[in-house]
């Protein structure tokens, strides 16, 4: 599977129903974006043996029969797929990355405090490089760093 079809099942998994097409831009630039969900469907019938009105089903609830309106909704006995249950766990367990303060030790912030007082940010010391590199953060954090 692709990363796009591994993306739309752990968004259908979560959700229960998505709209996975979609439109871009506007006027006579619009263009309309491929047709997952044919893929997803495809995805979900040959890799995760599901059956269409069995597991899942497909529609179209937009007034016109527009595309962004195509859906593809998990039925229960779906939901309780465990490839389907996996997906919601894993999604649920894996927290989102926090970030964390810069830590720095004194002698390496008054290093950095003495470089910025000076006034010509670039090019910097290599004392300075290196505190850089060995906190792994850009040049723009490390100019705020206080």
């Amino acid at each position: 599977m692709r990363k796009t079809h591994i993306e739309m099942l752990d968004r259908l998994a979560q959700a229960g129903e998505i709209y996975p097409n979609s439109y871009t831009g506007s006027g006579r630039y619009t263009s309309k974006s491929a047709d997952y969900a044919a893929q997803l469907v495809g995805v979900l019938t040959s890799d995760l043996d599901m059956v269409e009105g069995k597991h899942f089903e497909i529609g179209n609830d937009s007034p016109r029969g527009g595309w962004t309106g195509e859906f593809v909704r998990l039925l229960p006995l779906g939901r309780r797929r465990k490839a389907i249950k996996d997906r919601r766990a894993v999604a649920v367990a894996a927290p989102a990355p926090q970030k964390t303060a810069m830590e720095l030790a004194d002698e390496d912030r008054q290093t950095i405090a003495a470089w910025r007082a000076d006034g010509a940010p670039h090019p910097c010391p290599p004392e300075v490089l290196a505190i850089k590199i060995a906190a792994g953060v850009s040049w723009k954090r490390l100019e705020r760093e206080d």
